[in-house]
């Protein structure tokens, strides 16, 4: 293909399309970006899910005189704490904020990965996964291994005894 005259040499790219495969392209934009919209109309414009628990007790949870619980022990801990007494979990709210007590959360979450129990599902797996390969690195593969055998441990224990839940809200 020549360069058209007046370009400066510079090279001009001509695409000559195929009317069938502009009219393919086109629909197959349109049917993507209506099936988005779609999407996102049945995301966002779905119904609230309502609390689990009637209004009394969301009076009481919200209220002053509400007592705050450790999210893993489920024991309660003065509103000043930094750190649950009984199980060390930080529970500061500033937790996101502040990089050393975030070391300390961060840590807790991979821990639970490979020594506690949790509910396995694919987004939970993942999370873990993920959340390896940012802190660790080159030593994400050792963190996985201990991970699947935490999971090969949790799996078991729940065929030996099916009446008992797979996750305890403990964390023991």
């Amino acid at each position: 293909m020549t360069c058209p005259p007046g370009t400066g040499g510079v090279r001009v790219l001509l695409i000559a399309m195929n009317p069938e495969l502009l009219v393919a392209t086109v629909a197959t934009i349109g049917i993507v970006l209506f099936a988005l919209w779609r999407a996102g109309r049945w995301f966002f414009g779905g119904p609230a899910s309502p609390n689990p628990w009637d209004e009394q007790v969301e009076q009481s949870i919200q209220g002053p005189d509400a007592t705050p619980i450790c999210r893993r022990c489920l024991e309660p801990y003065e509103e000043s704490a930094r750190y649950c007494s009984h199980c060390g979990l930080p529970v500061d709210s500033l937790v996101p904020l502040s990089p050393f007590h975030q070391v300390f959360a961060v840590g807790d979450v991979l821990l639970t990965g490979t020594q506690r129990k949790f509910p396995i599902n694919w987004m939970t797996i993942t999370g873990y996964i993920l959340l390896s390969m940012a802190q660790y690195l080159i030593f994400a593969p050792f963190y996985w291994f201990c991970l699947l055998r935490n999971v090969r441990r949790i799996r078991a224990e729940a065929k030996q005894s099916p009446t008992e839940t797979p996750v305890e809200l403990n964390g023991e």
